[in-house]
């Protein structure tokens, strides 16, 4: 077709519109749908729940059964949800993988577990202070830490350290009881038997299911039965198959050294999974710094030091900003920086948010004196 016959295609086009939208109605369009309605239902943007029980699964971690008196939001194994826990006058947002299949949500319970971390505001109360019949609210689900068929290889190899198990005893669940379906093979990597979590559950599995396999490593203790030493290029390649998805979970330590092996052994990033980390270089300069905090249509001044990310400074003057993962991966803290400078994690933030001066507060820390505009 010629340029002039598609240039007179394109204007009867534009002349049918203009013709469709003067004909069309004025009466409003409709606030409520069926559909919007339902996704609200199943996906309320926070839920209140209970404490209906807490188990000790080894000297350093707990795990917290949750009711509602609705069903809960439907969740892939792997996936995370935020607490809002106030402790004194401040509300702290702390995200928690959920620690259960997602079949529990039809009995209106789901499970976190949390590990005490030295000198963690949340962790240490929840350890010690939260009891059977407290309330929370919480949000979500979160995540992208789960096993998707079009994506991952049917055979896949979790890598795990400490409470870096957590999210594959869901999924192993997940697997048992039918809701998701590929073979699992753990490599679980802990000090000693006693900081192993949920030995007595993934034994169980294991004896119920052979799509999964738990392999127990002990980096400071030698006992029969178990592996002595690290998660090693050797022990992986013992476990590896041809097609394998690699799924990497547990503290920083863990995730740099799993780079390097993995990376040895030539497997493409397509097949690996990461949880949520912080590759954040942590801020450095002990100095303190005025911090300018635009909300809520006021401007609010409070001071913060440079080995702080900016977004725990907010919360310590209890401040209620956005907050989900605090990693930066889900942008939910995404805020506009009017001026100062921040050592900021980069590897989430669009090339569009770099230009036009946007950071996330979680993973950022001050440099100088800073404004920042918090979002709605």
């Amino acid at each position: 077709m010629s340029n002039g016959k598609e240039t007179q295609k394109l204007a009867k086009y534009s002349l049918d519109r203009t013709k469709c939208i003067k004909e069309s109605s004025h009466k409003p369009f409709k606030k409520d749908y069926r559909a919007n309605q339902v996704s609200f239902e199943l996906h309320p943007s926070s839920l209140v729940v209970q404490v209906k029980e807490i188990k000790v699964e080894s000297p350093h971690v707990k795990t917290f059964v949750l009711i509602s008196e609705r069903e809960f939001p439907p969740f892939q194994e792997g996936q995370y949800i935020t607490v809002d826990v106030p402790i004194e006058e401040v509300i702290y947002t702390r995200p928690y993988t959920i620690s259960c299949s997602s079949k529990r949500i039809h009995d209106h319970e789901i499970q976190i577990t949390v590990e005490k971390v030295e000198h963690g505001i949340v962790s240490n109360y929840f350890f010690y202070q939260v009891d059977i019949g407290d309330y929370f609210t919480i949000h979500g689900p979160f995540g992208q830490f789960t096993y998707q068929s079009l994506r991952d290889a049917h055979e896949v190899l979790a890598i795990a350290s400490g409470s870096g198990i957590i999210p594959f005893k869901a999924m192993a669940e997940g697997i048992r009881e039918g809701q998701i379906d590929f073979h699992l093979t753990i490599l679980y990597e802990a000090k000693c038997e006693n900081d192993l979590i949920f030995q007595h559950e993934f034994d169980e599995i294991v004896k119920k299911c052979d799509k999964i396999k738990i392999i127990y490593v002990l980096s400071e203790e030698q006992k029969d039965g178990y592996v002595s030493g690290i998660i090693s290029k050797e022990l992986i390649l013992e476990y590896q198959k041809e097609k394998m998805s690699y799924f990497v979970c547990g503290p920083t330590e863990l995730y740099e050294r799993m780079n390097l092996v993995l990376k040895e052994l030539n497997i493409a990033n397509k097949y690996i999974r990461h949880d949520l980390y912080d590759e954040c270089e942590k801020g450095h300069l002990n100095e303190t710094y005025e911090i300018r905090v635009l909300t809520d249509g006021q401007e609010k001044i409070l001071f913060g030091n440079g080995t702080e990310s900016i977004s725990k400074t907010l919360e310590r003057e209890g401040i209620i900003a956005p907050k989900r993962c605090g990693v930066g991966v889900c942008g939910i803290c995404r805020s506009k920086l009017v001026e100062g400078q921040v050592l900021s994690n980069d590897h989430y933030l669009r090339a569009i948010d770099k230009e036009y001066h946007y950071i996330h507060p979680c993973v950022s820390y001050p440099l100088s004196n800073i404004k920042i505009k918090l979002p709605k």
